[in-house]
């Protein structure tokens, strides 16, 4: 399994919930070269399969971890 593969099912479950957030988009951008997510202002982009910045509750951020591939 590549890095590719590994990524997908965390850059599917991102942007879905990206989408479903009032005033936020996920999108993918050329120059950037990987998915961007603009969420209140703020600007993401997962560009490895090993880090993820997660900005929010914390006891929310301990079950989004749960979802992170590990290698």
């Amino acid at each position: 399994m590549n890095k590719t593969d590994k990524l997908q099912p965390l850059q599917e479950m991102a942007i879905a919930y990206a989408n479903s957030l009032p005033g936020a988009k996920a999108y993918w951008r050329d120059d950037w070269e990987t998915y961007y997510f603009d969420i209140m202002g703020k600007m993401f982009g997962i560009v490895h399969d090993n880090v993820i910045t997660l900005k929010n509750d914390p006891y929310i951020n301990t079950e989004l971890r749960r979802f992170t591939i590990r290698s």
